[in-house]
């Protein structure tokens, strides 16, 4: 028996950008959707997939990397951390209100593709 669960990831904010759908100028989260597996009740790793630019108002979604942040191509991940950066301030408030695990994790994601600058602006 497979048993799968989709879902996204919220990984951080942008600085303050209109949205294409509902035109608010808000900071726009960075999300990143996985897919969690398991066979018979023997859990598979999660498989992160591609990273969305989400409006958290209208719900709009536009599709920043398709396919595994690794695949995507360095200017694409550049363009993500660039976005992840402008909204800096935003990122650190939110990871400021969670808890110490889930800041951890937080953390962790942030790392994985590769946003160090920020990971240490939070941390500072």
């Amino acid at each position: 028996m497979l048993h799968q669960e989709f879902g996204t990831i919220l990984l951080g904010f942008t600085g303050a950008i209109k949205c294409v759908r509902c035109n608010n100028i808000k900071p726009l989260q960075v999300r990143q959707s996985y897919v969690k597996q398991s066979v018979f009740f023997i859990p598979i790793p999660t498989a992160h997939k591609g990273i969305l630019l989400v409006c958290h108002i209208c719900e709009h979604k536009d599709t920043l990397t398709a396919w595994f942040p690794m695949f995507a191509g360095q200017d694409k991940m550049n363009k993500i951390i660039g976005l992840l950066n402008d909204g800096k301030n935003y990122t650190k408030q939110w990871i400021g209100t969670l808890s110490f695990k889930d800041k951890e994790s937080a953390l962790k994601r942030l790392n994985a593709i590769n946003a160090f600058e920020l990971v240490r602006y939070i941390g500072s």
